[in-house]
C-alpha cells in the first residue's frame, strides 16, 4: 500500500515519522535505517496480509499426485511437438485428472461428513480451521 504516499499529507507524514526513528549517529546505521523506514511507511501506508495460496492440496494423495505430473508431462511435450498424436493425449490426460481430482474431493468430502455425523460439535472446529487455510466452507 506503499502507493499512498502519492498523496502529500502521507508523504510528508511519512517523511516526518522517519526523521523521527532514523538516527544518523547510531553505530549500525543501516539496519536504523532499514527498520525506521519500514516502522514508519507500515505506520503511515498501512500494511496488507498478503496473497493467499492460490493452490488448494488439501485432496492430493498419492494417485493424484501421479495423475498430475503425467498430465503436465504430455503438456511439456505437446509444446513441444504441436501433433495431433499429442494434443489427443494431452487431452486425454486432462480428462483423467479432472476425473481423479474430483473422486478425491468427493472422497474427501465423504470424509469429513462421516467426521461431523460422529461428533455434531466438531463442525465448528472445522469452519474455523478452513477459514485459516482459506478453503471454501461449504
Amino acid at each position: 500500500m506503499v502507493w499512498k504516499l502519492k498523496e502529500e499529507e502521507a508523504r510528508a507524514k511519512f517523511e516526518e515519522r522517519v526523521e523521527e526513528l532514523v538516527s544518523v549517529d547510531t553505530p549500525d546505521m543501516w539496519s536504523c535505517f532499514k527498520e525506521g523506514v519500514l516502522k514508519a511507511c507500515e505506520e503511515v501506508c498501512g500494511k496488507k496480509k498478503g496473497r493467499r495460496d492460490q493452490g488448494d492440496t488439501w485432496l492430493w494423495n498419492e494417485e493424484v499426485k501421479e495423475v498430475i505430473g503425467k498430465k503436465k508431462e504430455a503438456y511439456k511435450i505437446w509444446c513441444k511437438d504441436r501433433s495431433e498424436g499429442n494434443k489427443a493425449r494431452y487431452k486425454s490426460m486432462k480428462n483423467r485428472a479432472k476425473k481423479v481430482v474430483a473422486k478425491a474431493m468427493s472422497k474427501e468430502a465423504e470424509e469429513e461428513l462421516s467426521k461431523i455425523s460422529e461428533n455434531p460439535n466438531t463442525v465448528f472446529r472445522m469452519v474455523k480451521t478452513m477459514r485459516k487455510e482459506g478453503r471454501d466452507v461449504q
